[in-house]
């Protein structure tokens, strides 16, 4: 199996020179921006509706954020150590090679590319939901955000990473107004508690695969939190900047 120098990659990287400009803010921005989003707005519900008790339902959701730290602290070392652009695909490469690289990134790229169609077709609904005159137009709504995105980005690395801090920015805002609205305007919550409880499945492969299913769900809306490692040779001090980045977000 042909392994890949350490050093492999430098005279490409020098050539290139990647603006080195990003820091702790944007790791910041980017791992909070990633995990408050539209899994968060979804996936509660779904693995409330999949699971018979509602500790069962607070353990998932403790599970996840715990397995996700430990990650945090896995990715905090391996970027440390190898401190380019890519995420993932640079430590597969690294570990196993060129082809099972290319495979690992080439899964990276098609997954963040449905989670970007995923994320601007769920906001093309909301946005009908309020706007009614926008109902029936989500594909468009979703292609417009894509496009305004790239184009964004595309102007410049300095103006994406204001872009990003300004957008998580905005989410954490929202997120805490719509956890204080829940206190002051929800309705019964325990009659909803109950019902919940209430809920039961004779069969333990029936309970094991809710579970798998919830944990699935968990699992996506916690993904987001190894973002900054993909910048990593976009920053100024990526052994200092990343780890912090990855554990002050939690």
């Amino acid at each position: 199996m042909e392994s890949v120098p350490l050093t492999a990659d430098l005279p490409t990287a020098r050539k290139n020179r990647l603006l080195k400009i990003l820091g702790v803010g944007f790791g910041l921005a980017m791992v909070i921006g990633g995990m408050i989003g539209v899994g968060i707005l979804r996936t509660p519900g779904s693995v409330a509706a999949n699971l018979p008790s509602v500790w069962l339902i607070i353990g998932i959701w403790i599970f996840g954020g715990i397995y996700a730290l430990v990650g945090a602290n896995t990715y905090a070392e391996l970027a440390t150590m190898l401190p380019e652009d890519g995420g993932g695909y640079v430590y597969i490469r690294r570990a196993f090679g060129n082809f099972f690289g290319f495979a690992g990134g080439m899964t990276d790229f098609i997954l963040s590319c449905c989670s970007s169609a995923y994320i601007s077709v769920a906001l093309g609904e909301y946005l009908g939901a309020l706007v009614p005159s926008l109902a029936g137009r989500e594909n468009i709504i979703a292609a417009t955000m894509l496009l305004s995105l790239f184009l964004l980005h595309y102007i410049g690395l300095r103006v994406g990473d204001f872009a990003v801090k300004l957008t998580s920015f905005a989410k954490v805002a929202a997120f805490f107004i719509l956890i204080a609205a829940c206190f002051l305007f929800g309705g019964n919550t325990k009659v909803a508690a109950q019902s919940a409880e209430n809920i039961s499945f004779a069969n333990p492969l029936t309970v094991f695969a809710a579970v798998a299913l919830s944990l699935q769900l968990v699992m996506e809306t916690y993904s987001g939190w190894n973002s900054p490692v993909y910048f990593a040779e976009e920053n100024t001090d990526p052994a200092r900047a990343i780890p912090r980045s990855l554990f002050w977000a939690w």
